[in-house]
């Protein structure tokens, strides 16, 4: 069972337990399965500030009118049969030009900056839960640099440290 500190304490070894042996033993198993939908997690959220293609988008640089950034529902990337006929029928989304406007001011996602700390944590987040600790920890240090006041990345790079140190995560 590791200790705190990361160490061990298996009858007949007293080795470091690291992450390369938590993803041999499939302890981070866990996170693996989670995978997937973690990382489309945003497609299934009622609203999310990631685009359709999954980066983190922040202010409007195309008008005033957005006060919290980009914001999406995500109804809108799936369409059920009833809304293709009769009053207020949409557009398919795969012929729907306007599918990745922001719901806030209707400008298209490009003209919203990429909010690079949060869509740094988001990927560290992908990382995480699918299990790839080293990317992880690389996409929260570098969400830090880019937003240092943002106290999520600083939280979840030591979940990442401490996963790496083989302390068991209560999420998993």
């Amino acid at each position: 069972m590791p200790g705190l500190g990361g160490a061990s304490q298996s009858p007949g070894a007293g080795k470091m337990l690291t992450a390369k042996d938590l993803s041999a033993s499939g302890a981070l198993s866990g996170r693996a399965a989670k995978s997937k939908t973690q990382t489309e997690r945003h497609l299934s959220d009622p609203e999310t500030s990631r685009d359709l293609f999954g980066v983190v988008r922040g202010k409007c640089t195309g008008c005033s009118a957005c006060p919290g950034g980009y914001l999406k529902r995500t109804a809108d990337y799936t369409l059920a049969p009833e809304d293709l006929f009769g009053e207020g029928a949409r557009l398919h989304p795969h012929n729907d030009p306007t599918l990745l406007d922001c719901n806030r001011c209707g400008c298209p996602a490009g003209a919203h900056e990429v909010a690079e700390g949060d869509n740094l944590r988001e990927l560290g987040n992908d990382a995480f839960y699918s299990g790839d600790l080293d990317k992880a920890l690389r996409d929260y240090s570098r969400g830090i640099a880019a937003a240092p006041g943002d106290a999520r990345g600083y939280s979840n790079r030591a979940a990442v440290l401490l996963a790496m140190a083989g302390v068991p995560c209560p999420h998993t």
